[in-house]
């Protein structure tokens, strides 16, 4: 194992590379445990959304603290420990290289070069109080594993002569006469003794007692060593830390020399040999006088009485995670681990008897030492050691997070608990190195997130108006200026450039005429930045098209004015023709894709035809919000339109325009689709940043973004972040500030593909000539109202399962008919409003009211003769990439129903869950479509094996197989004020609904 790992020219890095996932090989052979708990990953995927909570600016000195000039971590999401702690920032940094902010984990690097150069080292805490002492000098162990994640040779450039700087600070102020380190401080007397005063009664010692202030000073001296020494307090050095070489602190100095040797070659500087030197030099003398020749364990050395200390620790594994330590050095520490393990993973020292009860001490564990014994174990050999740490820490950590919904950062590592010794109460909401720590073993013992074959795409997408025209007529607006508007685009692209994102720009042709714009978007974003056109219609297109305004402002949002919709087919072609030829004027070529709440057809196949056009993206599930009412179309991702209606999937080749549509904004696919029942006017529950319950809320934000990521899915499952400039930067600042910082991170972990949208376009095209199926759910709700939902689409319909507790129902089903022609594929709109709605089966939003939910419910029938509703469990799905297979227990009956669906049929079969039902012996079942009293239903006759409907002027079916259909249109409502449309009565246990006839 160690000759493995120490092969290849960066072999000296190796030593310190302590954040880095371990090779595949070596997981497999360490961790094996199977899969982690729900539990664990759930508070595995915590930490990565809730890191971002824990990060500052401080951009000038204040009372008692410093300026630092990037955004810097700290310990805690609230309450103490608000200040960038030195050694506690290693191991964040180490969990935020494992969750892939990289961005974040530099910045950490340069605010403690920043201390360095500042002061010549970096303090215990960027605060004032605690510039007296440093801390375990970890930067260049920082910097060894950044590099070893990114090879980001410039950073190496630019901080190279802080480490220097650091490591000399430390040579001159820190050396002890034997040529080994120790800890000390910089205080004054004054400062030892109010220190001394202050942390006396934490290590059993009376202040008052104190002889003189001579004794304070002395004792307080060696106090504020132990602070430097990040162990404040602990046993081992007997109250007289400025007289020991500490193991950890000697272990990390050599890493520091061995990682200068390294940086040096990779800089292409000579001198590397002479650190190579000085690291050799000092592991001799810590094997000389720290190693016990017969037990062959690492301890402690008192300098002063040239002895090593009685108390065996933790710090005894550094060695070993920096590679100072030799073959027989490493089997000793694993003959004598179960010394310092307990249930809950290592303690801090072995237990004995103490004249002082201390923090650092049995049976207390920190997050660094499960660190340390990860990293040493794993690197001498000992994978299946390792994992059993890992393991250990994990149960642990996530045990206590389930009680007390908060990470600790010191823990009862004998029993597993959070009955600890406490010198100080445990800080509010605490993450900081136990989040680093956890990250670490989780990932150890799991390797990256599960993910499914369904590829998990986002887009970030801003679109840009020119002027915001209702600021003339409403006062509360007038603020709202054309400069504010690009000072949003521009701190849009600010945020993008800073976490290293390419998105993607549709812009306004109000706007692509104006100079400001033009010269931002050629020379601000990042390259590969997609710039493209945002379709709704201004004044200035008009004109420049030769027709004549309509609108109150010169961008008007109404249906018939400012969209495509308002026009004549041949009025249409002029206004692409004339967007196009000034975009190709100003940025040399056609673009590749235009997106807007609602294109039509005529407009969308004449982009693609003349022009190439390749992505393209709209609003979806919207009813009255501006006016504009879309519902019932594909609800996910990417579908090709008819020919007829852009807004409904082609079903054959010959009626398809070739450009995949995206659904604009990130849906919630609960709430979106509930709020405003009835068909009334809807709120909005999307990524939206302006939000505040939405995307605007960090809790919603990770929900959501959970959803999207990590539940069940089959195909591409799309979401869209970003934002209009005309909300300003201002109100989505805030919601922008986290969010894109989230979806850097999970691009760069793998979790997600991190797209333009012409890009998701072209991926698209080049993966499917006809529009896939595809599925996307969400396993919790955000509300905690035991709700669930799965949403299947297809090129001929979609259907939406829903749980609410044990309820499960069929909330939507809506059909697509390549032939349904929109009403203004010929015909301009002639009202502000828009109509955009497929036929539907089952209208879950539209057939309800505050007392009646429209859906299809699942009912047994009694021996009686009565019903009542079937119970369900929660719902297992499974796909093959054409087929989705929800199954569901069905509560009490012995039985489960699978539901099943393809492009074409959708099948809903109850079957015996186990071997003890016999198949005779099932209950009796039927569906039945229920909806509120003011629901405009669109079935005509309802024949034995098919529905026939009309809706809107448009005639479709859907034939039912397997089973017997009943009228209920005649019946009496229930006492509950319910109406029933029909029933589905199976045949055998089983009914099918066929969409492609």
């Amino acid at each position: 194992m160690i000759d493995n790992l120490l092969k290849g020219a960066w072999a000296m890095t190796l030593a310190v590379a302590a954040a880095m996932p371990l090779s595949a090989a070596t997981q497999r052979t360490a961790a094996n445990p199977g899969i982690p708990t729900p539990e664990q990953t759930a508070l595995h995927r915590h930490i990565a959304n809730a890191m971002s909570r824990t990060v500052r600016v401080t951009d000038r000195d204040t009372l008692g603290n410093f300026a630092l000039p990037r955004p810097y971590s700290v310990p805690c999401v609230k309450g103490g420990f608000q200040n960038m702690f030195y050694w506690d920032t290693y191991f964040t940094n180490a969990g935020l290289l494992l969750d892939g902010d990289i961005w974040q984990a530099r910045n950490n690097i340069e605010d403690i070069a920043a201390m360095v150069e500042r002061f010549g080292y970096m303090p215990n805490a960027t605060a004032t109080s605690m510039l007296n002492r440093s801390q375990p000098p970890l930067l260049a162990a920082m910097v060894a594993d950044y590099y070893e994640a990114t090879g980001d040779k410039a950073l190496l450039r630019k901080v190279l002569p802080a480490l220097e700087k650091e490591y000399a600070w430390w040579m001159k102020n820190r050396l002890a006469p034997n040529g080994l380190n120790r800890y000390g401080h910089s205080a004054t007397d004054a400062e030892l003794v109010a220190f001394f005063n202050a942390v006396a009664p934490r290590v059993g010692i009376d202040p008052s007692k104190a002889a003189n202030d001579a004794e304070r000073i002395a004792k307080g001296a060696h106090l504020m060593a132990e602070a430097e020494s990040g162990w404040d307090f602990n046993p081992r050095f007997a109250g007289e830390c400025m007289n020991y070489n500490p193991v950890d602190l000697n272990a990390i100095l050599y890493g520091y020399e061995k990682n200068l040797g390294t940086f040096y070659r990779a800089l292409g500087k000579g001198g590397a040999k002479k650190w190579d030197k000085l690291a050799d030099s000092r592991r001799k003398l810590m094997q000389k006088l720290m190693v016990d020749p017969a037990t062959k364990l690492y301890y402690d050395y008192n300098f002063a009485t040239s002895s090593r200390s009685p108390i065996y620790s933790a710090a005894a594994l550094t060695p070993f995670w920096q590679g100072a330590a030799d073959k027989a050095e490493a089997e000793a520490l694993v003959a004598n681990l179960a010394t310092l393990e307990g249930k809950g993973g290592i303690m801090t020292c072995a237990p004995g008897n103490r004249t002082a009860t201390y923090q650092w001490d049995a049976p207390n564990g920190w997050a660094p030492v499960q660190f340390y014994a990860i990293k040493a174990l794993d690197r001498y050999g000992y994978p299946a050691e390792a994992a059993r740490i890992a393991r250990k820490y994990v149960d642990a950590q996530t045990a206590i997070y389930n009680s007390s919904k908060q990470l600790w950062e010191k823990y009862n590592a004998a029993e597993g608990s959070s009955k600890v010794n406490n010198e100080y109460p445990m800080p509010g909401e605490f993450m900081g190195w136990t989040a680093g720590a956890y990250q670490t073993a989780y990932n150890y013992l799991y390797g990256s997130d599960a993910r499914t074959d369904a590829p998990r795409v986002v887009n970030v997408v801003n679109f840009i108006r020119f002027t915001e025209p209702r600021r003339t007529i409403e006062p509360v607006l007038a603020w709202i200026t054309d400069s504010v508007l690009l000072d949003a685009v521009e701190k849009q692209i600010d945020l993008l450039n800073r976490y290293d994102i390419k998105g993607t720009f549709l812009i306004q042709y109000d706007a692509l005429i104006q100079p400001q714009y033009q010269k931002l978007l050629k020379e601000k974003p990042l390259p590969g930045t997609e710039i493209g056109g945002w379709w709704e219609i201004t004044q200035p297109h008009v004109e420049a098209a030769g027709l004549k305004w309509r609108g109150r402002f010169p961008w008007d949002w109404h249906a018939n004015v400012g969209f495509s919709t308002g026009y004549t087919p041949a009025e249409r072609e002029k206004l692409v023709d004339v967007y196009m030829a000034k975009f190709k004027e100003i940025f040399g070529q056609y673009p590749k894709s235009v997106g807007s709440w609602f294109i039509d057809s005529h407009s969308l196949a004449y982009m693609r035809d003349k022009y190439g056009i390749e992505a393209s993206c709209n609003c979806r599930d919207q009813i009255g919000t501006d006016g504009y009412n879309m519902w019932g179309g594909y609800w996910g991702g990417g579908y090709y339109p008819s020919r007829k209606n852009c807004y409904i999937p082609a079903q054959t080749r010959a009626n398809q325009i070739d450009v995949p549509v995206f659904r604009m904004l990130g849906s919630d696919p609960i709430a979106q689709y509930d709020s405003g029942l009835g068909g009334n006017h809807q709120g909005v529950f999307t990524l939206e940043p302006v939000y505040g319950h939405a995307g605007g809320s960090k809790d919603w934000t990770d929900w959501f973004m959970e959803k999207m990521v990590y539940d069940p899915a089959m195909g591409m499952t799309y979401t869209q972040a970003g934002q209009e400039n005309m909300f300003t930067w201002r109100a989505m600042r805030h919601g922008l500030e986290y969010q894109f910082p989230m979806i850097a991170r999970l691009a760069r972990k793998g979790d997600i593909k991190l797209e333009t949208l012409g890009e998701s376009g072209r991926n698209f095209s080049k993966a499917h000539a006809m529009t896939p199926p595809s599925a996307l759910s969400a396993m919790t709700d955000y509300a905690k109202k035991g709700e669930k939902t799965v949403w299947f689409n297809s090129r001929n319909y979609r259907l939406n399962l829903m749980w609410q507790g044990d309820r499960m129902f069929v909330r939507d089903i809506h059909v697509f008919n390549e032939n349904q022609e929109s009403n203004y594929l010929r015909e301009t709109c002639t009202t502000p409003e828009c109509y955009y709605i497929a036929p539907p089966l089952v209208d879950g939003n539209v057939w309800s009211n505050d007392s009646v939910r429209g859906a299809i419910r699942f009912y047994k029938v009694l021996p009686s003769g009565e019903s009542r509703e079937l119970n369900f469990g929660a719902p297992v799905m499974a796909n093959d990439g054409k087929t989705l297979t929800v199954t569901v227990p069905a509560i009490g009956e012995g039985a489960e129903m699978v539901v099943t669906m393809d492009e074409n049929r959708a099948d809903f079969t109850l079957r015996p869950s186990g071997a003890g039902l016999k198949p005779e012996l099932m209950p009796r079942w039927y569906a039945v479509l229920e909806h509120g009293a003011n629901a405009e239903m669109p079935f005509g006759k309802i024949a034995p094996n098919r529905i026939n409907a009309v809706f809107r002027g448009f005639d479709y079916g859907v034939d039912v197989e397997n089973a017997t259909l009943g009228d209920c249109s005649t019946q009496p409502r229930t006492p509950e004020g319910v109406l029933k449309a029909f029933t589905i009565t199976p045949d055998a246990h089983s009914f099918t609904f066929l969409f492609n006839k």
